[in-house]
């Protein structure tokens, strides 16, 4: 009989942090740094949300890993990406043309 084999894609867990709460967001995992910011800039762009009436309270983070196999986190140092005006219309925010979204998952 054949060994299951089971094959996973490294993960990178992200949160949201809100300055006026102090406190970040339960983690939400990934494939990359884009992918998250993608869902960022989408949450940024809702105008029935607290993060578009409210963007210069909210800013990304990436805060480790996830090995999906294993049911693993890794733990890694807090690292900012971006903040919702970033991306707010209402702040003039768009995508930032200096930030790399390819950033392998290792990184």
């Amino acid at each position: 009989m054949a060994k299951d084999v089971v094959l996973s894609i490294p993960m990178v867990m992200f949160s949201v942090f809100d300055s006026m709460a102090s406190s970040y967001s339960p983690p939400m995992a990934f494939r990359t740094n884009g992918e998250a910011m993608r869902f960022f800039e989408d949450l940024c762009r809702k105008p029935e949300g607290n993060v578009y009436k409210h963007p210069s309270d909210f800013s990304l983070y990436r805060i480790g890993g996830f090995d999906a196999a294993s049911g693993s986190i890794t733990g890694g140092k807090l690292q900012h990406l971006c903040n919702a005006v970033d991306y707010t219309p209402a702040e003039g925010g768009t995508l930032r043309a200096d930030l790399d979204l390819s950033v392998p998952v290792s990184s």
